[in-house]
């Protein structure tokens, strides 16, 4: 092989480098500019706004001070299979946040829980109190505020004891959402509540220690309230407006088989719950 030869090789080997690291750095800046990077997350509530030694109980939790009561609750979609709420009500459940609907992580289009309807009239039928919460895959404002609508569509006729609940999450690593940026997702949230908050119900933003260091913009929703899911501890960490803290999914309550979502609500005691 000759000199001309060797300097071609060389050259054809450093353009392939180059072109992985570029592949590289377009996949983590453009794709997903959250991948590696912590969002600040300014604190707003400098106190808890709860006195945690307060909660009691094992597996159900209650809470109780001068302020603040509790109530104790689970959530289900359709992967929850059939129910029995009267043993679930008997078993200390009082209240349910039902999976409505989803949007597709692939094409995005919108389905409802097919047990939705089932669930909210078994829950109703025990005096369960009732709230709802959307699986949400939204890339754009727009798109959030489609799911909105979805949720005014379905829920016309029925009587909803608790804020309606956002729920974005990745579904996996193709998942659409993937390509918006922590704003994006932020903004998409607030399209989502403010669409709801116009027809008078009231909001919250499920979410987690990951996704509120990752993939929101917490200071965009610092006046938003939380559904914030936290497991292995004894009081939840989370600094922003808490209403509910899921801190189990992996128990078991009677008239549901399988591991159920544990949920401790507060309630400020002038709270028309």
């Amino acid at each position: 092989m000759n000199k001309k030869e060797n300097v071609t090789k060389v050259i054809i080997v450093i353009l392939a480098i180059l072109t992985i690291l570029c592949f590289t750095c377009f996949i983590i800046v453009v794709v997903k500019p959250d991948l590696f990077e912590k969002n600040e997350t300014n604190e707003i509530v400098e106190e808890d706004q709860y006195d945690y030694s307060l909660i009691k109980g094992g597996e159900i939790l209650t809470y109780e001070d001068d302020e603040y009561t509790s109530m104790f609750g689970i959530d289900v979609s359709e992967f929850s299979d059939d129910i029995d709420w009267e043993k679930v009500k008997r078993a200390g459940v009082q209240f349910v946040y039902i999976r409505l609907g989803y949007r597709g992580k692939n094409l995005g289009n919108l389905f409802l829980d097919e047990q939705f309807e089932n669930y909210y009239e078994g829950a109703k039928a025990v005096g369960l109190k009732v709230g709802v919460y959307f699986y949400s895959q939204a890339t754009s404002q727009y798109e959030a505020a489609q799911e909105a609508n979805f949720v005014l569509e379905n829920i016309a006729d029925k009587q909803i004891d608790f804020p309606i609940a956002y729920d974005l999450e990745i579904a996996d690593d193709n998942s659409r959402v993937t390509r918006t940026t922590p704003l994006d997702k932020s903004n998409n949230a607030l399209s989502f509540i403010n669409v709801l908050n116009n027809h008078g119900y009231e909001c919250l933003i499920y979410t987690n220690d990951y996704f509120s260091n990752y993939y929101y913009s917490m200071g965009e929703l610092k006046d938003c309230d939380f559904w914030y899911a936290q497991y292995g501890v004894d009081k939840p960490s989370f600094k922003y407006n808490l209403k509910i803290w899921q801190y189990s999914q992996s128990y078991k309550i009677e008239g549901i088989d399988g591991n159920v979502d544990f949920n401790l609500m507060f309630i400020q005691k002038n709270d028309q719950y």
